[in-house]
Parts: C-alpha cells; structure tokens; sequence
C-alpha cells in the first residue's frame, strides 16, 4: 500500500483520480491510498476555481446548480419528487464531461480511462444520463447568452425529447449529479453538460 497526494497548483482544487482506479481507496479524495501488484495508469483531475473564458459571466458549478433547479422544476410540475445531488453522480458526470470537451465529442460511449456509468453501483439501481452541448452564444459577432439562457436551452432540448424528457421524469430516479465543462471550438465556446440520475429499481 502507497500514500498517493495530488497538491494542486494555486488557483485549482482536486477533482478526482482517473484510469486504472480499481486500486485506489478512494478515487474522490486527494490524499488516499493505492494497493497495486502491477503497473497501472493513473491521473489526478483538477479544476480551477474560476474557469468562465473571457466574456462569460459565470461558472461551471453556477451551470450545475441551476441544470438541477430546472430539472426538479420539471418533475415537481408533474407532482414527481425532487432529486437530490449525490456526490459520486457529480463527480462521475463532471469526469464525462471533462473527456468530452477534450475530445469535442458529445457521446454516451466512455473514453479510455473513464470510470463507466456503471461504477460503483449498489445492486438494485438503475441509472440514465442526459447529455447536452450548448453554444455560448447564438451568433458571431453577438452576445453571450446569460446563465439561466444556457441552462432553459439545456433543459427545454431535453423536455423536447423523449428520452431525455423520460429520464427527466422517471419516478424512481431519486438522486442526480451534474458536470459541466467549457470548451472552446474555433470562434465559439460550448458548454458540455452531462446529468446522470440514480434511483432503485423495482421489477
């Protein structure tokens, strides 16, 4: 057994452990440990702590919170419950995230070294995800688009599809975690959005 410490650099804070993760104690803590018999591969995420590009006037965790408002709007306006935010969802939908707008690719499939959709699962569940990619803005030259813009826009595509619009309404999802990521293609920044959901499954 290793100490394993990722130390961000100032202005970032840790996000999680990548890769061959199966030996690692706890992949959403910095300072954990890893058993390893073999070589494995592994990466340290981090994320700053103001990470808007210029001209945009809010966050990534600012586009989390209100994916998660509107979609409890959603559910709430057919008498469903709320969804909580859950740790591990977040941290798994940030890492999506992350991958896709590396790669400028918005896919369910997981990248070389992401954890599945499937991790960490407890028997009995069930999980859906939800994924978006939002330009900043609609035109070149034109203004950027406000925080709760980016989000209706997110939310309302996905209210306008039926499986997104199911899993937005899915009675048995009782938990949800959201991860965002800027990314910047040629004249235009996009936000990729990933929402996963979780609930106990009953046959």
């Amino acid at each position: 057994m290793v100490s394993l410490v990722a130390e961000p650099e100032a202005g970032y804070e840790f996000v999680n452990w990548t890769g061959d993760v199966g030996a690692i104690a706890n992949v959403n803590a910095a300072s954990t440990t890893i058993t390893a018999s073999a070589s494995c591969s592994i990466r340290a995420n981090f994320s700053g702590n103001s990470t808007s590009p210029v001209g945009i006037s809010y966050n990534e965790t600012e586009v989390e919170e209100l994916i998660i408002v509107l979609v409890n709007n959603e559910r709430q306006s057919f008498n469903l419950s709320a969804l909580s935010e859950d740790s591990l969802l977040t941290s798994l939908a940030r890492e999506h995230s992350t991958y896709m707008a590396e790669n400028d690719l918005l896919t369910h499939d997981r990248f070389p070294g992401e954890r599945p959709l499937s991790y960490n699962m407890s028997p009995g569940d069930a999980r859906g995800e939800n994924l978006a990619k939002i330009p900043t803005r609609q035109t070149i030259p034109g203004p950027y688009l406000s925080l709760q813009e980016v989000c209706e826009w997110a939310v309302s595509g996905w209210m306008d599809s039926a499986g997104h619009r199911e899993n937005i309404l899915q009675p048995i999802f009782t938990e949800t975690g959201v991860g965002v990521s800027f990314s910047e293609e040629g004249d235009f920044i996009y936000l990729y959005i990933t929402q996963i959901f979780e609930g106990e499954y009953y046959p």
